[in-house]
């Protein structure tokens, strides 16, 4: 875990709705890691194999960041207890995942990129932009217009 990082983790009413306690769940073989300047308000986040938080990302109220499938879909394999599937989410550096955000399996969110309240996060979101929906996808580029004549 990085510098400066804040994990709000109780129950309150505010303007965004009901904010939950916050949930870091790391599995036997998980890796969660958390960079620099992280803002983590009442999310769920529940690492199997490797979840990755970039330097500066925000993370709203009530989000849910998941590396797993939690369960097999076939029945057999649930009743035996295999089958579940894993794959690294990666959130870049100075992301911003608004409230009611879901990131599923496999994802990797690009920097400086928004996902707009109550999206559902199914496939990578590149760098820079607003992406949001369900499935989530990309809204339009944030990157602005005079961006590459700055010195």
């Amino acid at each position: 875990m990085g510098d400066r990082v804040t994990i709000v983790s109780k129950s309150r009413f505010n303007r965004a709705g009901i904010n939950h306690p916050t949930q870091l769940v790391v599995g036997s073989s998980g890796k969660l890691s958390i960079g620099d300047n992280v803002g983590i308000s009442g999310a769920s986040i529940f690492c199997a194999e490797n979840i990755a938080i970039g330097n500066n990302v925000l993370v709203g109220v009530n989000c849910n960041i998941f590396d797993t499938d939690f369960h097999a879909v076939d029945y057999l394999d649930r009743r035996q207890g295999r089958g579940t599937l894993t794959a690294p989410v990666v959130i870049e550096d100075d992301a911003w995942l608004c409230a009611n955000v879901t990131v599923l399996k496999g994802v990797r969110i690009g920097a400086r990129s928004v996902i707009a309240a109550g999206s559902v996060v199914t496939s990578d979101i590149p760098p820079d932009c607003l992406a949001g929906g369900v499935p989530c996808k990309v809204i339009r580029s944030l990157v602005p217009a005079h961006a590459g004549s700055i010195e």
